[in-house]
């Protein structure tokens, strides 16, 4: 018997990411009688893992040590004719979730009796993998001695902004969605960011995942289109964080933090979980400590929503502004303020300025161009 495993398409707004996604839906029973060396490698994911069986943990290591030496293929005995799941919660855990598997392709599995063997294919080959994972490594490195001291709030704000201005979105290329081109090369699609964001979290001891969605169309072609980003615990609560939307959702080099630190109910529909046959992401319930809030960027009326954007831009002597505007009324009056008065009612004179809007997430977004 021999199982492919197959995967499906994802895509950051309207643009395409790339990496086949793992359909094995069996839930039968699983029996492991089992003696296999276990990896103690520390950046190997753990939330999604922690649930797994003593037995189940010892395979997953076992094969997860295979794939990071770019072993053709691995051999384990000891398996119970219900190896289908145990296959999948492995296929899953690596190809989606850990970081550190970026190189690994696709895996399938054969079986004879009690053993059963796992092929791999890979993206590099194995020396290429090796210099790609060593500047990786470096990149990771001179960041961790960026944020040495900083706070742990501290040390996600500065990660977020490291991906992000290092980041540029390239919705081409087979290999854009690994963690490699967002940390290195320099562009890629949403789950390149989104690895990149966990790889860096992890090695700063940030409890961090990387969370995957599909498109609210069920019944049309797009259905199996998604996108990719990340959940963090911080203070025992989980929050969304999504850098390849904050560098996307304004023109040219300009970010934002119109998706960083927010609930599940903040993040709107295109981060709709994808119906994981063996996972479920953590749940992110807690409504407080968004970006905005924490830096006092949110306004009640057009009156404090003007005070909050000439802080920023007078106090600070910043190019850009944002204010988060919860009240959907008080928004639309602000936004025809500006459209009324331009700059002129924050104070500024003859600056030229740009005006964005994030309907979703209800920020305005004032951008001085001259």
């Amino acid at each position: 018997m021999q199982i492919s495993l197959d995967f499906t398409v994802f895509m950051c707004y309207n643009v395409y990411m790339y990496k086949r996604m793992l359909m094995v839906f069996l839930s039968l029973a699983l029996m492991l009688s089992l003696s296999l060396p276990v990896s103690a490698d520390k950046r190997s994911p753990n939330y999604y893992t922690d649930g797994f069986s003593a037995g189940e943990k010892a395979v997953f290591e076992r094969v997860r040590e295979a794939v990071l030496k770019c072993e053709p293929a691995v051999k384990i005995t000891g398996v119970s004719d219900n190896r289908t799941d145990l296959i999948g919660k492995i296929g899953n855990a690596l190809l989606f979730y850990d970081p550190y598997a970026w190189n690994l392709r696709d895996l399938r599995y054969s079986s004879a009796g009690n053993t059963v063997t796992i092929e791999f294919t890979y993206l590099n080959e194995y020396d290429d993998y090796i210099i790609m994972q060593d500047e990786m490594d470096n990149a990771i490195t001179g960041v961790l001695e960026e944020i040495a001291g900083y706070s742990v709030l501290g040390k996600l704000e500065y990660i977020h902004d490291f991906v992000v201005s290092n980041t540029e979105y390239e919705s081409d290329g087979a290999m854009s969605g690994i963690p490699y081109y967002s940390l290195v090369g320099g562009s890629a699609k949403c789950d390149g960011y989104a690895l990149a964001f966990q790889m860096l979290c992890q090695n700063a001891g940030i409890p961090c995942v990387t969370a995957i969605s599909y498109s609210d169309e069920e019944n049309t072609a797009e259905y199996n289109i998604g996108h990719a980003w990340n959940k963090v615990k911080i203070s025992n609560n989980w929050y969304n964080i999504d850098c390849c939307l904050d560098d996307t959702t304004l023109p040219g080099d300009a970010y934002c933090y119109d998706w960083y630190m927010l609930s599940d109910g903040e993040m709107g529909s295109i981060h709709r979980e994808y119906d994981d046959p063996f996972f479920r992401e953590p749940a992110a319930t807690n409504y407080r400590n968004g970006f905005y809030e924490i830096k006092k960027q949110t306004a009640g009326s057009v009156t404090a929503a003007v005070n909050v954007i000439k802080q920023q831009i007078f106090d600070s002597d910043m190019l850009s502004a944002a204010v988060e505007i919860p009240d959907i009324s008080v928004m639309e009056d602000f936004i025809r303020l500006v459209k009324a008065d331009g700059v002129k009612a924050f104070g500024l004179g003859g600056e030229e300025y740009e005006a964005y809007v994030n309907p979703e997430r209800q920020v305005v977004h004032i951008i001085i161009t001259d």
